[in-house]
């Protein structure tokens, strides 16, 4: 190899390494990964009318009583009332409009 060759050979190479110093690093772009968020009930189910005050009643029934309802509840008023609260409180409003107490 003459001297020419070799300069040219080097003056290539350093060509070819300047390009590689100066070359950025290939970065491939994460994806964007959105959660999406699912409004759902939490909680208890509720029957609470809107407008209306409720008060909190405590009250002692008789276990074969409290059976009853939430047998109730899956079978002969299922799909019409959700909680043990609403049938109380239709029986309460029933027991009071026969009786004209309100």
């Amino acid at each position: 190899m003459s001297e020419k060759d070799k300069n040219s050979a080097k003056s290539k190479l350093g060509a070819i390494n300047k390009k590689k110093l100066n070359r950025k690093p290939i970065t491939t772009p994460k994806p964007v990964i959105q959660e999406v968020k699912v409004k759902g009930k939490v909680g208890r189910p509720t029957f609470k009318e809107k407008g209306v005050n409720y008060v909190k009643v405590y009250t002692q029934i008789p276990e074969t009583y409290r059976d009853a309802i939430k047998m109730s509840l899956l079978t002969k008023f299922k799909g019409i009332y959700k909680t043990q609260d609403e049938i109380i409180n239709v029986a309460v409003k029933e027991y009071l409009e026969k009786n004209k107490l309100i």
